[in-house]
């Protein structure tokens, strides 16, 4: 006799015809979600509580029976649902109490504006629509509730049935390319229109029209209203109700038994005292000790208070690949879900190096049968667990999710808003409380859209908010999206995967590239679960030759000509383009290359020759880019010398390099700092200067002789000099994979000559074109410096 009742059961649930002694439920067809229907329907029938565990380790009819007849009567935790007491104030479901409170502490937040349109295909009656949703505003009083304050506590107000409003809106004139794209930006920005809780109406809906027989009905709600178990009760009643009414029928819908409000009633009356702590102690203790924050790598810094702003990525699973998942499901005794959320896991601790993850996950909430048809937002959120330590296989993380999810939905009652205050977690308007990632599964709930002569499909919907840093909703069975060829090949089925994510925080290339990621995780599982967490694969073969090849081919050949030659070569070609600016005054590059060619013929008369070291003690001048320029030409390396060094740090650098000649101008070197070496002053041999040929010295340089030595600051001992040929110079701001500069590119050059930064800031722009911005010598405001950047329109500088 029992199994004859579950046979019954099974074949209700399940939609089969036959059920075997040995057949088992999930080969079937079974899944979490028909688990706990099932759950409802053996406490319903045989008056026995049976732990989720229990169901799934006894898959088969024969097992089950065993279980059911050995379990306790009488001995469920959930009372049966009365009707509420009308005459009294009608409280709020404890997830509309979370909601609610949300939606005061930041007014105007869209978070919790939920959009979904369904694309109706054929001779669509739009009046008969009309009445649907008419007739489905008295069905449920949910839909024509508010939720004002009563004191300091919300509550339901109901209000009389009322006509729909269906508002049309015609794209049939556009272009017929262009009339998707204007639905989704329609259907989006209603979506980002705020709902006030205390004012009807808290749903809206829109019928776009494409052609005649193309349609699109777009249903915004607060989410106050719904969850995402009641989108199907909508969408099984007004396929039943259109089909009705177009053929001149009255509806052949029973009157709702039970009405949201009988629910919300019902769970704040039973969940109290021993029976709520009961629930409590088990989330203290299971969630003692877990980290609260999920470190995610960041795109950009997490603003102070979260603005929800967000977008959505697609990603879908084919049916081949959805079948091997489910193989290996039915193999280890798990669900889609389990395995799905394991590799989630998996992800965020590759992605975070954290060892323990806290992941929120929605459950439908509807334990009693009662609750099935119940329009509302009856649904929970329970936090799951991640413990991936050890490094465990693939095949240990799900049977580690497996304990874990099936422990939590067995306590699934605990109302998030309560656990929140049970963990006292540090208040933070930034992120969500305990977690900040959720991971949510609807499987098989969405019925076919195929009424009357219609066909339809859903139809993505999103407006563009958050509510969470990251999301991931799992749909299976693509057979839910029907077009006018109906369900056609099961070929067609398929996974899809919605990744709703933080706009604020990641770039979509960021979640793109996670999305990849996680469907490789799920590859690699489905083909051997025994590989350790560590192994899965985050990359495609493609991606990984890309990063360890392709990007780590880094080899080029080093430039073959001096940095004073291929100066000479953008002099030939813009002569007159600014080389340097001064702010008072600018130099082309042609004139920067007649001053150096001078310069560098006097150094020549001093015997500076092939790599003969001359200092160059100058301030930030145009008078140090010539100098540099001349010392090079005339085949010597410079030694940068500080003006602001002492004497006898200075006496030092010149005596260590050995150089025959300092350049410098009147008071900037210490008289005793060059005992050894000629000093020539810019200011005093101005003539002389004057009278050198402006044309380049004849001469070769070869790359690999030496362009300066620079010292170090002696803070570890003596100051060392470090000697930097051309051809290290040119191989930094010239043909190489990490930078790109280009003609007309300004540059601040603000580091003193001294510093090896200074490298980058003059050779970057005048090998490649671009103008050196030189601030006066001497420290600088930086409130002076900003003005200086902005009005010379600088596009690089280095401060450090």
């Amino acid at each position: 006799a029992v199994e004859t009742t579950l046979a019954e059961i099974w074949s209700d649930l399940l939609g089969v015809d036959e059920v075997g002694r040995r057949d088992s439920f999930f080969d079937l067809g079974g899944h979490s979600l028909l688990v706990t229907k099932l759950a409802a329907r053996l406490r319903q029938a045989f008056g026995v509580e049976i732990p989720l565990l229990d169901l799934f380790n006894s898959p088969t009819l024969e097992q089950l029976g065993r279980v059911v007849e050995a379990a306790e009567p009488g001995a469920s935790t959930l009372p049966p649902m009365v009707h509420a007491d009308r005459s009294k104030p009608i409280p709020l479901s404890f997830p509309q109490e979370r909601v609610w409170f949300l939606n005061r502490l930041l007014p105007g937040n869209l978070a919790y504006n939920f959009v979904f349109a369904v694309r109706l295909l054929g001779p669509l009656q739009a009046p008969v629509l009309h009445r649907v949703l008419t007739e489905i505003l008295r069905r449920h009083e949910i839909f024509r509730t508010t939720f004002p304050a009563l004191g300091d506590k919300p509550v339901q107000v109901i209000h009389p049935p009322m006509p729909a409003e269906l508002p049309a809106i015609d794209l049939s004139r556009l272009p017929a390319e262009a009339r998707s794209p204007e639905a989704e930006r329609l259907a989006a920005a209603g979506g980002r229109i705020p709902f006030d809780v205390e004012q009807l109406p808290l749903i809206r809906w829109r019928l776009i029209r494409h052609s005649p027989d193309d349609h699109e009905l777009v249903q915004i709600e607060q989410h106050l209203v719904h969850d995402g178990w009641s989108v199907a009760v909508f969408l099984r009643e007004m396929q039943a109700l259109y089909a009705a009414f177009v053929a001149g029928e009255p509806s052949p819908l029973p009157e709702p038994e039970w009405q949201f409000a009988d629910f919300a009633a019902w769970q704040q009356g039973w969940l109290q005292g021993e029976t709520y702590e009961a629930i409590a102690g088990y989330w203290r203790h299971k969630l003692a000790g877990a980290p609260l924050v999920l470190e995610l790598p960041l795109d950009h810094p997490r603003p102070k208070v979260n603005q929800h702003r967000g977008a959505l990525h697609v990603e879908e699973l084919p049916y081949a690949f959805y079948q091997k998942l489910r193989e290996l499901d039915r193999k280890e005794s798990v669900s889609l879900y389990m395995t799905m959320l394991a590799a989630y896991f998996a992800l965020l601790h590759r992605l975070t190096h954290q060892k323990d993850v806290l992941v929120g996950s929605g459950v439908a909430n509807r334990r009693l049968k009662e609750s099935e048809d119940v329009i509302g937002m009856i649904v929970n959120t329970i936090i799951l667990r991640g413990e991936v330590g050890g490094d465990p296989t693939f095949r240990e993380l799900m049977h580690r999710v497996r304990r874990t999810t099936l422990e939590a939905h067995s306590h699934q009652d605990m109302p998030f808003d309560r656990l929140v205050g049970e963990l006292h977690p540090q208040r933070d308007l930034s992120r969500n409380p305990i977690f900040q990632t959720m991971f949510s599964f609807h499987d098989s709930q969405v019925p076919y859209i195929r009424f009357a002569d219609l066909e339809g499909r859903l139809e993505g919907a999103h407006n563009r908010s958050a509510k969470l840093d990251l999301g991931v909703i799992v749909l299976p069975h693509a057979e839910q999206h029907v077009g006018l060829d109906g369900p056609g090949d099961p070929s067609a089925e398929s996974v899809v995967m919605y990744w709703e994510y933080n706009t604020d925080l990641f770039d979509e290339s960021t979640i793109e590239r996670w999305a990849k990621a996680y469907r490789r995780v799920l590859e690699a599982v489905a083909e051997n679960p025994d590989l350790v967490i560590s192994q899965l694969p985050l990359l495609s073969p493609e991606g990984r030759h890309e990063l360890l090849v392709c990007w780590t081919d880094t080899a080029a050949p080093y430039p073959a000509e001096a940095i004073h030659r291929l100066f000479e070569e953008r002099v030939a070609h813009h002569p007159e383009s600014t080389a340097l600016d001064l702010g008072h005054e600018r130099l082309t590059y042609g004139e920067l290359e007649a001053a150096a060619n001078r310069l560098a013929h006097r150094l020549l008369g001093l015997g500076v020759g092939a790599e003969t070291p001359v200092g160059l003690c100058l301030e930030r001048s145009a008078e140090l880019i010539v100098a540099e320029l001349a010392v090079l030409k005339a085949g010597g390396f410079f030694v940068p010398l500080d003006p602001a060094y002492g004497e006898a740090r200075l006496a030092f650098m010149l005596a260590d390099a050995a150089a025959p000649v300092v350049v410098t101008r009147g008071g900037l070197l210490p008289a005793g700092a060059a005992e050894d070496s000629t000093v020539l002053d810019l200011d005093a041999d101005r003539e002389t200067l004057e009278r050198q040929p402006a044309t380049p010295p004849a001469g070769d340089v070869s790359p690999e002789r030496l362009a300066y030595v620079m010292y170090t600051s002696g803070s570890t001992g003596v100051p060392k000099g470090v000697a930097v040929p051309h051809r290290a110079v040119v191989r930094l701001v010239r043909g190489n994979r990490f930078s790109s500069f280009r003609p007309g590119n300004a540059f601040l050059g603000f580091a003193p000559a001294s510093f090896d930064a200074s490298t980058l800031e003059i050779w970057a722009p005048l090998l490649n074109g671009g103008r050196l911005v030189i601030p006066p010598p001497g420290p600088l405001a930086l409130e002076d410096l900003a003005d200086l950047v902005a009005a010379a329109g600088v596009d690089h500088l280095w401060l450090t």
